[in-house]
This record gives C-alpha cells, structure tokens and sequence, in this order.
C-alpha cells in the first residue's frame, strides 16, 4: 500500500502543478492580458519561461509545508504520514478544479493549508493543529486585499494626478518616466533578492542596496540617451476606445485622447517586466505546493519514519513541477486570468502597472515584516484599489463578491475534501500494515 501512495501522490503532485499554473500564475499574468499588453499566447510564452526558471532554480523543498500547520507526531505508523500528506494534495487539487472551472481565483497555498488541517484534525483532535498558524492565513484574507489595495491606490493615484490629468499627459510621462522606471528596477530588483530563488536571495539591506545601484544605473542610462531607452520601454499608443470610458467621454474630440494613449504606453513595459520577475519568484516559491507533500511522502517512505527528515528536492522532481505549472496554464489558465484581468474592472497599461507593482511592494514589505499575505489576495485588492481611483463605478461588484465568496469556502471545502478522501483509504492502509 505504501507504494501505491508514492505512485498516486506523485500523479497527485504533477496535478497540483497543473492547478497552480491554471491558478496562481494566471493572477500574475492577468494584468497583462487585461490591459491588452500582451496577447494570452504571449502572456502564456512569458510564463512557461520564468515560471519554470522559478521553479528549477528555486532550489530546495527541505521542509514540508505541514511543519507549522500539524504536529507529525500524531501518527503512529508513517503508512498514515504518507496518507495524510496523500489525502492534503488530494484535498486542495479537488477546490482548486472547481475554483478554476468557475474561473474563481484562490489561493493555493490556503488550499493545502486546509487539506492539512482537515487531516489533523479527523487524526489528532484540535491538539494536532497549530491555530497560530492557521490565524495568520486566515487574517491574510483581509490583511492582503487591504494593504494590496492601499499601495496600488496611491500609486496610480500619483500616475493619474500628475500624468494623465495634466494639460500635456505625453510631456509628463517622458518627464516622469526615469522616476517610475528607477522605483520599479528597485522594487524588482530587491524583491527578487528576497523572494525569488533561495541562492540568491539576500538580507533585506543588502537586497535594497542593490536595487539602489541597479536603479541609479538605469537612472543615468535614461537620462544621458532617454530617447533610445523611451522607445524600448515603450510599447504601441493604446487605443483607449472602451479601456478609458471616462477619459473619452472629455476629449474624444481633442489632442488631448491622443496623448493620454501616448502617456499610457509608457507603462506597457514596466507592467510586463514586473509580470515576469513576479512570475519567476513565484515559480521559485510556490512549486514547493505541489512538490512538498510528495517530497513528504518519498521521505516518509524511504525513511519508515513519521519524523520529518531535511533532505535536498531532487531536481527532476521540481522540473516535472514546473512542467506541470507550465501546462496548468497553456491549457486552462485563460479563464483565471479573464476574470482578473477583464471581469473586475476595465484596464489600462499604467491601472495594469500601478497593480502589478503595488503587489509586488506589498509582498516585499510584509515579507519583510513577517505578515502573512497572499499573492492572489493582494492582486485583487490592487486592481480593486485603482479602480477606485476614478469611482465606485468602475468596479464589478459582482464579480467581487463572488472571489470574496470563494476565498471564504476555500479552507473548508479543502477539509472536507482531504477528510473524505482520508477517511475512504484508512481501511485500506490499516489493513497493509496490519498484515
């Protein structure tokens, strides 16, 4: 029985890759395809190659993701180890086709953590779980979209107020276009050295003192040959027709449309640059979702051991995961990244960048500062947040309601499914171990 749990938690794992790159990498992605800066061949193009950069150079799974959830003390033999950890792949997988067949967006690591949870508690009562923990994720459900929304706000409140409401919007964005691309090269830069491959990650000091050579670099490029650099980080003028209702109904009639599309194309770029180092960080993280229960389950296996044991990934195993990530959204990422990047509000390449980046600067800073935040979370609060900026009126509501619904079944849900699963195949294995 024990070998037919390897053989089944590895087919599980390469599903949950599949779902994590239906999922999370559709949320990095979606922005982009949103504001129509990238196709979703393109976008799908620019994922497969960093996220599975991420997930083979990430490096190490040593620890499973149960380590601050469940106590692996509770089971006896390490059969039940294997199957819990069996059970949690099992559990997520099932919310996340679901959530992905509705074209819901939700946290995958909130997934797991549920499954877990489900599995100790039906194993070692409430002792088993470590409710610190699970506080933490659960606060993240408000703490995320806030903090993700407050920081994107602010930025493309900046962009709106300074750039495309000035009398010359064109002017402005060349005007302002080294400070915005210093800002994003310093917050990529540190937020890579912090949260991408574990090789290369670096304290947080040193991590921001290389951002600020990297940007003081780019700074002096832009400013002694700005025109060469201007066209690179730009892309073609958007048409803002049905992207900007509320700036056309104004100046349809005026130069002045012209060169708010012109202004916007000066973001194109660095929305897509922020996508792909998002993209690579999150490969490098979040394969381990995947991967880590079954690394669990090898280990426990080889071992005949419930303790955990801290050992390297081998690394076919985080190729196989990044294939998987890959595959997950080449064949069913579109929907996901519909709704986050159409079905909340309406974008344009500076809204798609003021969310792109505020992510990845809530991320960094609450990392940074040890609170718990979820990179799906915090998206949605981005976009959310720049909307707000031109109105209530510019928001889906009822999309809203519905992410919020989900984010909200995600735990139990996940329970229920990994304690059906659990308790449908602890027959069997009793029965192995017994004989």
């Amino acid at each position: 029985m024990a070998t037919a749990l390897v053989v089944g938690s590895g087919a599980l794992a390469a599903s949950m890759a599949w779902a994590i790159g239906a999922q999370d990498v559709s949320n990095a992605l979606g922005t982009s395809v949103g504001s129509k800066a990238l196709t979703v061949k393109q976008a799908v193009i620019v994922a497969a190659i960093f996220e599975f950069l991420g997930s083979t150079l990430g490096g190490s799974v040593s620890q499973t993701i149960s380590d601050g959830i469940i106590d692996s003390s509770i089971f006896e033999e390490y059969e039940f180890l294997m199957l819990a950890m069996f059970s949690t792949l099992g559990g997520a997988f099932v919310w996340l086709l679901i959530a992905t067949f509705v074209s819901a967006p939700v946290s995958t690591t909130h997934s797991l953590v549920g499954s877990l949870v489900g599995v100790g508690l039906l194993v070692g009562s409430t002792k088993a779980v470590k409710f610190n923990s699970l506080l933490k994720i659960i606060s993240s459900w408000v703490t995320s979209p806030v903090l993700g929304g407050l920081v994107s706000y602010s930025i493309y409140r900046y962009i709106h107020q300074r750039i495309l409401r000035a009398k010359r919007p064109a002017e402005q964005a060349i005007r302002y276009q080294p400070l915005f691309v210093g800002f994003t090269v310093w917050v990529l830069v540190v937020f890579l050295l912090q949260n991408g491959p574990k090789h290369l990650q670096l304290s947080f000091p040193n991590a921001a003192l290389c951002g600020l050579v990297s940007a003081g670099i780019v700074g002096v490029a832009i400013r002694s040959n700005q025109s060469s650099v201007q066209r690179w980080f730009k892309s073609p003028a958007l048409d803002l027709e049905g992207e900007s209702i509320e700036l056309r109904a104004d100046d349809e009639e005026s130069d002045k449309y012209h060169e708010l599309a012109e202004a916007e194309s000066h973001f194109s770029m660095l929305m897509v640059a922020t996508a792909c180092v998002v993209a690579l960080a999150h490969g490098a993280n979040d394969v381990s979702n995947s991967v880590g229960p079954f690394i669990a389950i090898l280990n426990a296996y080889q071992t005949q051991s419930t303790q955990a044991v801290s050992t390297g990934t081998p690394v076919w195993v985080l190729v196989c995961g990044g294939i998987g990530i890959v595959l997950g959204l080449a064949t069913y990422g579109y929907k996901v990244m519909k709704t986050v990047g159409e079905q909340i509000t309406v974008l344009t390449f500076s809204k798609g960048f003021a969310a792109q980046i505020g992510t990845a600067v809530t991320v960094l800073f609450a990392t940074t500062l040890g609170l718990t935040v979820s990179t799906t979370h915090c998206i949605i609060g981005a976009i959310t947040g720049v909307a707000l900026v031109t109105g209530t009126t510019a928001i889906n509501v009822h999309t809203l309601k519905r992410i919020a619904m989900s984010w909200v079944v995600t735990i139990p849900v996940s329970m229920l499914a990994s304690v059906c699963l659990y308790k449908i195949l602890h027959p069997f294995v009793n029965r192995s171990i017994v004989d």
